[in-house]
């Protein structure tokens, strides 16, 4: 009998819905195969010719395996934040939170020059950030960082993911949270380019975060140009 082998590639960053009160990653799936679907040409079309004797292939699933780490990293995570769940509140989710310290570029005077900074995220995601700032901090822009926030416990409890330290947000003033409209609501002005402090969409901090699978709020509805998050 012949196999036609069907492979599913993830082509895009992994992104972060939520459900109830987890927070689960998905990945887009590109041709993705169905049954009795004439839009995919490479299948043919042989219902009128087909014998009793002829078998219909047979498809073998294979399946990208960041996305099996990812879903296996979610995984992880959610078992670690079983109890913040369970009884949400920062007494409860600071237990599960570290301080990690990253090198950063500062501007004094108009010179960048070298510093460091502390970032509190959940001990899951602390290598990780290091390794993200790491190579902000040893990319070819030398982006300047003057603010930086992790863990918050917020009033909205879990809806942010501040509160479980899975988001950062990198210099709120020069990466403002905007709205649908265009009105500011945290921050002041976007000036990527321009203002060094802004985050540039193909930038060093935007690819650095993105190799991680943490995704920048840019594209949420309220722009979060600050904000990254797993």
């Amino acid at each position: 009998m012949k196999k036609l082998k069907f492979f599913i590639g993830v082509f895009s960053i992994l992104s972060i819905i939520s459900t109830g009160n987890k927070l689960y990653a998905y990945n887009e799936i590109k041709g993705i195969f169905k049954s009795g679907n004439r839009e995919n040409k490479n299948i043919p079309d042989n219902s009128q010719s087909r014998s009793e004797n002829v078998q219909t292939p047979q498809v073998e699933i294979v399946t990208d395996p960041m996305w099996e780490y990812y879903t296996e990293y979610h995984e992880r995570i959610d078992a670690e934040l079983q109890d913040v769940y369970d009884n949400p509140s920062h007494e409860t989710a600071v237990k599960h939170m570290v301080w990690v310290e990253v090198p950063i570029w500062k501007l004094k005077n108009g010179q960048k020059v070298s510093s460091k900074a502390k970032v509190q995220v959940l001990n899951l995601l602390a290598e990780d950030v290091k390794s993200i700032f790491t190579e902000i901090y040893n990319g070819p822009e030398k982006f300047p960082i003057k603010s930086l926030g992790g863990y918050n416990w917020r009033s909205n409890g879990l809806t942010s993911l501040h509160s479980t330290g899975r988001a950062i947000d990198i210099n709120p003033d020069e990466n403002p949270q905007v709205s649908a409209d265009g009105e500011v609501l945290v921050g002041k002005k976007w000036e990527p380019g321009i203002n060094p402090y802004s985050i540039t969409p193909d930038g060093d901090v935007v690819k650095a975060f993105s190799k991680k699978g943490w995704t920048w709020g840019a594209g949420f509805s309220r722009a979060d140009y600050m904000h990254f998050d797993f």
